[in-house]
């Protein structure tokens, strides 16, 4: 991942710039790039940019840390950033849990989209809640995809089998964790309705006696 810090309008030229990451007070320090342009009016302008490796973001106590020293300031600046800031934009979208009808004894797939989150870290719980009783249940997200913008996606699968002691009435519950957030994305089903396979509510069904 890139880092990029940009100062601007600044005179003289000589500005010293450094970064640091690590997780809390192990801090390293960590080369950078500078490119400074000299602006119409005699002033400067600085971009500067390091690179982190994706795994080290994924955890949530890891932080940047740039600071620059400059003979206009009274004292340095600093800017610091962790994938739990609000200004962090890469946190997961999670769509709501797609649900086919659902009929006894025959096997159906319960599925969210997870999608433009960095780095690729999610893991996803899912919960059934019934009669005010909480029971988790094992399912399967899919490999992660990576996008144009370098940002992944992914789908949250539950393979079910419904029966009516079980599911009728019941409620399933998607949790999605990612090192970005301080508290998991939830989505529900809401309660769910089983028909019975043996008379499906169709309207083009007649049924005869013979």
């Amino acid at each position: 991942m890139k880092f990029l810090t940009f100062l601007e309008n600044f005179y003289p030229r000589q500005i010293n710039i450094s970064w640091t990451c690590g997780v809390g007070k192990s801090q390293e320090i960590i080369s950078s790039t500078e490119l400074i342009m000299e602006n119409p009016d005699g002033t400067f302008n600085v971009s500067s940019e390091v690179r982190i490796s994706e795994d080290l973001l994924k955890d949530p106590g890891f932080r940047v840390q740039v600071s620059w020293e400059h003979e206009s300031l009274d004292k340095p600046g600093r800017k610091e950033l962790s994938i739990r800031d609000p200004e962090y934009t890469w946190n997961p979208i999670v769509e709501e849990i797609e649900t086919p009808t659902l009929f006894y004894n025959t096997p159906v797939s319960l599925q969210c989209n997870i999608s433009e989150y960095f780095p690729d870290a999610v893991t996803v719980k899912w919960l059934r809640r019934k009669d005010q009783k909480l029971y988790e249940e094992s399912g399967a997200v899919s490999q992660s995809n990576k996008d144009t913008d370098y940002t992944y996606s992914c789908t949250a699968k539950l393979m079910i089998t419904p029966t009516k002691n079980i599911h009728q009435g019941a409620e399933y519950i998607c949790l999605v964790e990612h090192p970005s957030l301080k508290k998991p994305i939830e989505r529900r089903t809401g309660k769910l309705n089983c028909e019975d396979t043996r008379f499906p509510n169709h309207p083009d069904m007649v049924l005869e006696e013979k």
